[in-house]
C-alpha cells in the first residue's frame, strides 16, 4: 500500500467512526472523503473502499437509496493499530 493509498483507507475508516453505529450511504461518503483527500478520483475512492471491504475492514448493506457503510472492529482496529 502506497502513501496515498493508506491516506484514502484512513480517510474512509476515520469517517465512518464519526459516525458510529449509523451507516453512511456510499454517496456521502465519498463526498465526506473527497474534502479530506486532495484530487481524488472516483476510481481511486472505489478501489479503496472496495479493498476495505475485502479485507473486512468495513461492511455493507444495500438499502432502497444504495449501499451504505459501517467500519467494524477490525477497521476500528486499523485506525488504532495505525495511530490515524
Amino acid at each position: 500500500m502506497n502513501d496515498r493509498e493508506f491516506l484514502i483507507l484512513k480517510n474512509i475508516l476515520k469517517a465512518l467512526k464519526e459516525c458510529g453505529d449509523f451507516p453512511l450511504l456510499e454517496t456521502h461518503l465519498q463526498d465526506e472523503i473527497s474534502l479530506a483527500t486532495p484530487s481524488l478520483r472516483k476510481t481511486e475512492f472505489a478501489e479503496a473502499l472496495q479493498a476495505a471491504e475485502e479485507k473486512g475492514l468495513v461492511i455493507s448493506v444495500r438499502s432502497e437509496r444504495g449501499l451504505k457503510y459501517s467500519v467494524t472492529d477490525a477497521g476500528l482496529a486499523w485506525l488504532i493499530k495505525n495511530k490515524a
